[in-house]
């Protein structure tokens, strides 16, 4: 029992890749804010841009480690 409780645990601690692209995201959205009020919104597109990708794969990652969290695991039987 302790280690099905441990397992399903572990799914859902955030991976240091997860942690490493939201701490990006948050970094260049304070960039792209701080550009945009010193060269204009036009000349600090490409930083949004790259913010908005960043927050799709983040979200994607995070999807993807609740479903495999949810799937049922098979146990093996015991002869």
């Amino acid at each position: 029992m302790k280690k099905n409780k441990a397992a399903s645990k572990q799914g859902s601690k955030p991976q240091l890749l997860d942690i490493l692209i939201f701490s990006n995201l948050v970094a260049f959205f304070v960039i792209g804010v701080h550009q945009t009020f010193v060269l204009g919104f036009s000349r600090s597109y490409w930083i949004f841009m790259l913010v908005i990708s960043l927050l799709l794969l983040y979200n994607y990652r995070k999807n993807q480690s609740l479903q495999k969290s949810k799937e049922p695991t098979v146990r093996s039987k015991k002869k």
